[in-house]
């Protein structure tokens, strides 16, 4: 009685399993993404940004002692030696990881300005004299640095455009009009960033824009969405085909074929997810998550989240009914 009563209930919810794989294959688009696997790292704490190096191996980040290196377990925590009283942050290693970029502040977030530095802190140099110049990224081959300038009070607005420089400063030129937070495509041909569109209220309404760079056209990925808050950055998979952002607590991913795009790492219970960074090989993004503990503390550490894009997941999902079935067919025998 009690085999038959088990035997019953097994196939009932295999049954309903292969029906939700059926369903998931026929209805789920082609390359969707999912993150499969998220852990904190226990170390350090607080992080305001970070970066992966070339080799996937280390990150770079800031916090409020300066710009540290570390492994990408957590261990080896070594400081990089900047004799200066400038704030830096935003850390974005070159590509061939010999130097590290910064975005440095001196007293306000308008007298901000972007430095080169090598790792073992030496040969620091400040690559621009406007204020408000920040958000530097490295072209693919390290020869151009692509950057924002922000003019008036709304230091998020990106009044000052889009502007890109040789590697030692120079030839300092405009791309666009309106525009911050910056990110080169790992082709070299294409810079994503965030445009404002300020309205009343001081809120805004926020978008993706793909620039080429062979015939200047600009095109917008995302409709612009009214937030609460603001972002936190943009960045390509190493195969150019999507683009991952920080928008207002969550993180979001974005088809640039089509402008298509939905959330993959969403704020829940009180975390704020933000300044995301794909690692060199794709397989992961390293964010910063902010959660408040109390009235007076909250924690800012990195996390890893394992990215999966749905051609594999598909697979599963074809496998397993069968993979069912033959479980059924096994149990009937019994």
């Amino acid at each position: 009685m009690r085999t038959k009563y088990l035997r019953k209930h097994w196939t009932a919810c295999l049954l309903a399993v292969c029906l939700a794989s059926f369903l998931l294959l026929l209805f789920l688009p082609k390359n969707q993404p999912f993150i499969i696997i998220d852990m904190p790292l226990l170390n350090p704490d607080p992080v305001y940004q970070l970066d992966w190096s070339p080799d996937g191996n280390k990150f770079v980040y800031s916090t409020e002692g300066g710009i540290f290196f570390m492994n990408t377990d957590g261990s080896n925590i070594t400081q990089v030696p900047l004799n200066s009283s400038i704030w830096f942050e935003r850390p974005r290693f070159s590509p061939d990881g010999k130097r590290i970029l910064l975005q440095g502040v001196w007293r306000y977030i308008s007298d901000c300005n972007i430095y080169v530095v090598n790792l073992n802190g030496t040969g620091l140099q400040q690559l621009t004299s406007a204020n408000g110049s920040r958000d530097p990224d490295w072209s693919p081959d390290g020869e151009r640095i692509v950057f924002s300038r922000h003019v008036g009070n709304e230091i998020d607005i990106g009044l000052g455009g889009i502007w890109v420089m040789d590697a030692n400063g120079s030839n300092q030129r405009r791309l666009t009009e309106t525009g911050f937070q910056p990110a080169w495509s790992p082709d070299g041909e294409s810079i994503a960033f965030m445009v404002q569109q300020v309205i009343p209220g001081h809120s805004g309404k926020y978008s993706i824009h793909v620039l080429n760079l062979d015939n200047g056209q600009e095109r917008q990925l995302t409709w612009p969405t009214e937030l609460l808050y603001s972002t936190s950055g943009i960045d390509w998979t190493p195969d150019g085909q999507w683009l991952i952002a920080g928008l207002s607590e969550h993180i979001y991913i974005v088809n640039v074929a089509d402008g298509s795009f939905q959330w993959i790492i969403p704020s829940l219970f009180g975390r704020c997810n933000m300044y995301p960074r794909v690692s060199p090989d794709g397989t992961t993004i390293g964010y910063i998550q902010y959660v408040i503990i109390s009235h007076y503390t909250a924690t800012l550490k990195i996390h890893l989240a394992k990215l999966v894009i749905i051609p594999q997941f598909k697979f599963i999902a074809t496998a397993f009914p069968i993979l069912a079935l033959l479980i059924l067919r096994r149990k009937h025998r019994i």
